[in-house]
């Protein structure tokens, strides 16, 4: 894991405090200017990227990007599903329809190793086993456009999942994602989350070690985002140990400086990662810059 990510909201024209920010946002944005933002985020300080796998907006950025970096290596950390994107996709023409269209967008070699490793999910009814499938597409397809130096870290169950799984208490979701992404990446699995206290419950009732999952939540000093409450996640987190958290939506949305998100964290002093999503070169320097000499993280994380 790496300490600092650039989140992909403001790059894709996503806006979770502010629909028409969002809109007046899009006549600005251009491949080139999304860009520089990265380049600028990564020169600060930056160590990795959170986005959601499928967003087509996404690839291309990484598509132009590969081509412009340096030697460097940078931490893939995307989300799944997709809820702009697949979600929608799979509605109006069902899974197995949509997994048929990306193998269409993949090499015969990549097209054989997926057909191979995942066909059978194809002929399943078993909506994990398909989605599964579905994700290893999709991961085929960003390697093939980030590699060489994007570096797959860890692939998030997106909040909606996660949550939904949490408030059902279908243990089965849980563990065939951290399964999965260990036998088929060798990787740590990731989940998001937007109520870490009933999410670590189920975590523990699975027996998990929270030091084998990485989890993704927001954490900020106004409880935004957080469910049940602030002080809810802060017993949390005081009674969790060796547990990957990454803290996103540290800035709830533009509504806290990057001060005060800064001296809250470190009253924590559990945090392992943080997400922060940028607009601007300038926005990533002084955002970045100022995280990485003044965040201050416990001693025993990674």
């Amino acid at each position: 894991m790496d300490r600092f990510l650039l989140g992909v909201n403001p790059l894709s024209v996503v806006d979770h405090f502010s629909h028409e920010r969002a809109r007046n946002r899009q006549a600005q944005l251009t491949l080139d200017l999304r860009i520089k933002v990265l380049e600028s985020a990564l020169r600060s300080g930056a160590q990795g990227f959170n986005f959601s796998l499928g967003d087509h907006s996404v690839t291309e950025m990484l598509r132009a990007f590969n081509q412009s970096m340096n030697d460097s290596l940078v931490g893939l950390y995307p989300m799944f599903p997709d809820t702009q994107g697949a979600l929608s996709s799979i509605a109006e023409g069902g899974i197995s329809n949509v997994i048929r269209e990306m193998l269409g967008k993949l090499s015969w070699s990549q097209k054989a190793r997926m057909l191979v490793k995942g066909g059978k999910s194809l002929l399943s009814a078993n909506p994990i086993t398909l989605a599964q499938a579905y994700m290893d597409v999709e991961v085929a397809n960003l390697l093939s456009i980030a590699s060489p130096r994007g570096v797959l870290r860890s692939i998030f169950l997106n909040e909606i999942v996660t949550d939904l799984a949490v408030s059902f208490q279908s243990k089965e979701v849980l563990e065939s994602h951290v399964m999965h992404v260990k036998d088929a990446y060798g990787l740590k699995a990731g989940f998001v989350t937007r109520n870490l206290p009933r999410f670590i419950s189920l975590c523990q009732e699975c027996g998990f070690r929270l030091s084998d999952i990485i989890v993704m939540t927001a954490i900020n000093k106004i409880g935004f985002q957080m469910c049940p409450s602030r002080e809810a996640y802060e017993k949390v987190l005081r009674e969790i140990k060796n547990a990957n958290v990454i803290g996103m939506s540290i800035l709830a949305a533009g509504q806290l400086s990057v001060d005060e998100a800064i001296d809250y964290l470190n009253s924590l002093g559990s945090i392992s990662t943080v997400v922060v999503g940028v607009s601007s070169p300038e926005h990533a320097r002084q955002t970045f810059g100022k995280l990485s000499t003044e965040l201050i993280f416990p001693s025993n994380s990674h």
